[in-house]
């Protein structure tokens, strides 16, 4: 909410979804361990399917789960994805809010919350800027669903740049509706665009770099590492594109996102180029020998092994 005297903006909080995983749930109470055992290997299945492109398969396994224990945050977020990559958007899109709103960490707004925030904003007669809508709105013209995820934010509540523009925009209709904010005869899409190009510019890709990074190394932390590696890629994109200094914490968990992708050959080529910036890193020297001894390379797989052991 921002206030300006009686004038009042509130903003209700997007529920972003499609590329961000709740925190796993507990199975409900009253599950026996047959049932247990039967939950977990659907959803096993489900993962695997999923993961192999075959996503017909994993939906079927992961609803035949659902009769057994359908309070797991978990299952409605790998059923979203199985019916978003099959393009059944509407379905996908009421699964992901499924898994919001059974969430053990409910770090998004609930569908309470946003409903609270709209009443508010009608008991007491003042604008709202309805995020939520506005960025399925953009999600639906640019993408054809309205299930927003990393074409919108960083994680799971963080905007990027482009959607803070979105949301500042939003903001300075409201404020002229309301009578807060004049803009002069001049203002219009000439003007926004100088504006974003002017406030653009001034974006340090260092520290923007680092900040990607440091939530890479969160999210990892957290055991979201389908969410960490893709903003580790980013970062070391940016970094080599602004020709900064390498950042061996970014070239790290890039190199894990590969390697979790399949792409053992480039992980293994960053995991090289961290132990030299880190010769001491047990972890980076350990993944790097591991992926060397997969793939048949014993000899070069052992010094980094016995290195990481000795490190440890």
């Amino acid at each position: 909410a921002k206030s300006s005297g009686a004038d009042i903006i509130l903003v209700t909080p997007a529920a972003n979804m499609k590329d961000f995983s709740p925190f796993k749930s507990e199975h409900r109470s009253g599950l026996n361990g047959d049932e247990r055992q039967k939950w977990s290997g659907l959803f096993g299945s489900g993962e695997a399917f999923h993961q192999a492109g075959e996503f017909r398969e994993a939906l079927e396994r992961l609803q035949a789960a659902a009769p057994i224990d359908d309070d797991r945050a978990d299952l409605h977020y790998r059923i979203g994805q199985s019916q978003f990559a099959l393009e059944q958007f509407d379905d996908a899109h009421a699964s992901f809010v499924r898994a919001i709103e059974n969430d053990i960490c409910p770090l998004r707004a609930l569908p309470e919350i946003q409903q609270s925030v709209e009443q508010a904003a009608i008991r007491h007669v003042v604008p709202l800027v309805d995020f939520r809508s506005i960025v399925e709105e953009a999600c639906r013209e640019g993408y054809g669903h309205d299930s927003p995820g990393r074409e919108f934010f960083l994680d799971h509540v963080h905007p990027t740049i482009s959607s803070h523009r979105l949301l500042a925009l939003a903001i300075m209709q409201a404020m002229t509706l309301r009578g807060v904010l004049s803009p002069n005869d001049q203002w219009g899409d000439a003007s926004i665009e100088e504006a974003t190009q002017n406030i653009e510019s001034r974006i340090d890709a260092d520290l923007q770099t680092r900040a990607l990074t440091n939530l890479a190394q969160v999210l990892g932390w957290a055991g979201k590492q389908e969410e960490a590696g893709p903003l580790a890629v980013r970062a070391v994109q940016m970094r080599a594109d602004a020709q900064l200094k390498v950042d061996p914490e970014a070239l790290y968990y890039a190199a894990i996102n590969y390697a979790t992708t399949g792409d053992d050959e480039r992980a293994i080529e960053l995991l090289g180029k961290v132990v030299q910036l880190q010769p001491g890193n047990a972890e980076a020297l350990w993944r790097l020998g591991a992926l060397l001894y997969d793939h048949g390379q014993f000899s070069a797989a052992l010094p980094h092994l016995q290195i990481a052991t000795q490190v440890n």
